[in-house]
């Protein structure tokens, strides 16, 4: 949509609301292709100029137009980074990025010590609840379909806000969505 069609008042409430959803599902998609790119690299161990060195290589090369490379990069390498920063499991070793089995994607899938465990990266900016209907069905296909995968040793799918700084530091057994009741090791 043209600026000057938002000031002239001929565009709807609707086509905005739908432009922002369109440019935040472009980031979020950006967001995770960083994520992938630096784990399949760096692992968990990847620091904020590792993750600025494969958004240059990789996102923000010349093909993307400049406007696009600009207006998008403070928030793809700032959302990258923070994973990085807050929520990468140190120790653990990266087996792959949107993996899917039994028909269910899974976002980043991590082991360690023969265990397994998922995280369901949230990059927006939306509030995030736990109570959210659309995520807590996903998080049990993915519990569901990471028991049918790689049975005990599935510890669960750790939901991460990249928002929410604190939301989920810790790899916790409470913090795991899991389908059924186990014993958990010290996942830290």
């Amino acid at each position: 949509m043209a600026f000057g069609s938002r000031c002239g008042g001929v565009s709807s409430h609707s086509d905005i609301a739908s432009e922002q959803i369109e440019l935040a599902q472009k980031r979020g998609t950006l967001v995770h292709l960083l994520i992938a790119a630096v784990c399949d690299r760096f692992g968990s161990r990847a620091t904020s100029q590792s993750v600025r060195d494969v958004a240059e290589t990789l996102l923000f090369s010349e093909r993307l137009s400049p406007v696009m490379r600009s207006s998008k990069r403070v928030f793809v390498v700032s959302a990258a980074t923070s994973y990085f920063h807050w929520h990468a499991p140190a120790g653990w070793s990266f087996v792959g990025s949107e993996q899917v089995h039994h028909g269910v994607a899974f976002d980043l899938v991590w082991t360690r010590g023969g265990e397994v465990f998922a995280d369901e990266v949230k990059s927006g900016i939306y509030p995030f609840s736990r109570a959210d209907s659309r995520l807590l069905a996903q998080l049990d296909a993915q519990a569901e379909a990471g028991i049918a995968e790689w049975g005990d040793a599935f510890l669960g799918v750790r939901p991460v806000r990249l928002g929410e700084v604190h939301s989920s530091h810790e790899i916790r057994k409470e913090q795991l969505v899991q389908t059924r009741p186990r014993e958990s090791a010290d996942l830290d």
